[in-house]
């Protein structure tokens, strides 16, 4: 039986599980069941995640910092199970990265909240990438619903890599955001008109995300 995403059962796990659990979670037998989709519907939690952590930094709570940077890094551990090329080895750095981070944050060796800023930002970029790479990967498949969750996490998680590095975002970057996430939710929606509009938006959002990626990490070509 399928899972409906964000059905009840999905909600009731996610909200009484910790997300460290799911680094014990094996994928399911069935292929069919999305898995994909619960990830990509969570796909805002390592932002509510980070934000905590640097708030508990700041209070000089380094334990409790320390965890919710780990809590953070299974999802980039998780996606990058459904990952392939660039973007795994980008998701599987990005866990690396935050667990190397939480340990410095739990033995009081991490220098100051713009260490964090800077690693939580570079996953929060490496998660868009993957999550923009999906979004196109469903829609070939027609699968519609996967492709506008997938599109709406790359342009979440976009937004948030430039807030966590201190960017400000052009009109034209934040334009194309908007554009992602409205045809994002026609997606989902089953809207017959999205998929035609989802080339576009993609074109127009991944431009952006090359923009914001060379100010992100200058040396990238």
């Amino acid at each position: 039986m399928r899972l409906p995403i964000l059905g009840f059962a999905v909600v009731l796990t996610i909200a009484s599980i910790s997300v460290m659990a799911w680094s014990q979670v094996t994928a399911p037998e069935n292929p069919k069941t999305p898995w994909q989709e619960v990830v990509v519907a969570v796909t805002d939690q390592p932002d509510a995640h980070f934000q905590k952590a640097r708030e508990d930094f700041l209070k000089g709570d380094k334990k409790d910092a320390a965890m919710e940077i780990r809590k953070a890094a299974e999802f980039f551990k998780l996606d990058a199970s459904y990952a392939t090329g660039k973007e795994k080895t980008s998701l599987l750095t990005s866990f690396q990265e935050l667990e190397r981070l939480a340990k410095a944050v739990e033995d009081g060796t991490a220098a100051s909240i713009k260490e964090l800023d800077r690693a939580f930002s570079r996953a929060e970029y490496g998660m868009a990438r993957h999550q923009y790479k999906k979004a196109s990967e469903y829609l070939s498949k027609k699968e519609s619903k996967r492709a506008g969750h997938a599109l709406k996490g790359a342009a979440l998680n976009l937004e948030h890599a430039a807030k966590r590095a201190g960017l400000k975002l052009e009109a034209e970057s934040l334009a194309a955001i908007e554009d992602a996430r409205r045809v994002a939710g026609k997606l989902i929606k089953g809207a017959e008109s999205a998929p035609s509009e989802f080339e576009r938006a993609a074109k127009r959002l991944g431009e952006e995300m090359e923009k914001v990626g060379k100010k992100l990490e200058p040396g990238r070509g």
